[in-house]
């Protein structure tokens, strides 16, 4: 494992709160709900534990308040998670999100950033080129600019998750040797709702490369992703989970996975079908950070997709 790079991440650490409802509310109604759990989230966090159960040598640098217990949450769920870059913020409370999951297990999410606004680049951080930095958007935007011109100085890969979708997000483009979006967010980006074929997903976004190297992977669900770059296309098919039963944090499972498995020099398309059998395990189960699938769970549901 020493000769792989790491995977840095920089994002937000949530405590989310989820409410299961039949449908959600229309404005101005009133409905029952059917459970209410919390756990830990947060993209970064959620993120940087993909990552470390996938096999990478992980380590997040976000911030939290001092009113809870999230670091010794967050280790008990990745032991091998390097937290010496979260800080604690004795003013802020740390974040939090509201996820309402309906019958269909569709997700709407509310997000209150607390000290995860607080966030700036890392200080005396030193990627080298082996190493993967991955960030999102529930942090300042100013400090994942920061955060990648450290990792770009030191030749490492950055990769940037493109949610929430936030206009002042684009600016980040130029510094990403990797967009990951839903397409959703390509369309955000793109300012147009593309076909959902691979030509025309393709097509639209390569509207958004800034760089000749550049990629971008658009995430599909079930369907699988398609990665694309200025002279290549193509669509990797998902695996399906035997069952449905969480589709919040499936997008940071791919994110963490990804980045885990560029750390260990897999090929792109490769890395990107490891991913895409994460995600399948990670939705088969409840909840966010902790549903992450660990490595050994991951190669037994890539067994099949071998060839890819």
């Amino acid at each position: 494992m020493s000769a792989n790079g790491r995977v840095i991440v920089l994002g937000s650490i949530n405590i989310d709160t989820q409410l299961r409802v039949e449908h959600f509310p229309q404005p101005g109604e009133t409905i029952r709900g059917l459970s209410m759990q919390t756990g830990l989230g947060g993209k970064g966090a959620n993120q940087a534990v993909a990552a470390s159960r996938a096999g990478a040598r992980a380590a997040l640098h976000g911030a939290v308040g001092a009113d809870d217990a999230v670091l010794e949450r967050l280790a008990a769920l990745a032991p091998d998670l390097d937290l010496t870059g979260v800080t604690i913020h004795p003013e802020a409370a740390t974040g939090s999100a509201c996820v309402m999951l309906d019958a269909s297990r569709e997700n709407a999410i509310i997000v209150i950033g607390g000290a995860n606004e607080t966030v700036s680049s890392p200080q005396g951080l030193v990627p080298d080129a082996k190493d993967i930095c991955l960030a999102q958007l529930e942090v300042p935007v100013a400090a994942i600019a920061g955060f990648f011109r450290q990792a770009q100085a030191g030749g490492a890969r950055t990769v940037l998750n493109t949610a929430p979708a936030l206009p002042e997000g684009r600016a980040l483009f130029a510094l990403s040797d990797v967009l990951v979006m839903n397409e959703t967010e390509l369309a955000f980006y793109a300012g147009v709702m593309p076909d959902l074929t691979e030509d025309a997903l393709s097509d639209t976004a390569r509207s958004l490369l800034t760089t000749p190297y550049q990629a971008i992977i658009i995430t599909l669900g079930a369907a699988g992703a398609l990665y694309v770059s200025a002279d290549h296309q193509a669509m990797l098919p998902g695996r399906k989970a035997v069952h449905v039963q969480d589709t919040t944090g499936a997008g940071d499972c791919f994110c963490g996975t990804l980045c885990a498995s560029l750390a260990e020099g897999l090929p792109f398309a490769a890395a990107v079908a490891r991913a895409n059998a994460a995600a399948s395990l990670q939705v088969a189960r409840q909840g966010a950070a902790e549903a992450m699938p660990w490595v050994d769970e991951i190669e037994a549901a890539r067994q099949p997709d071998r060839s890819t």
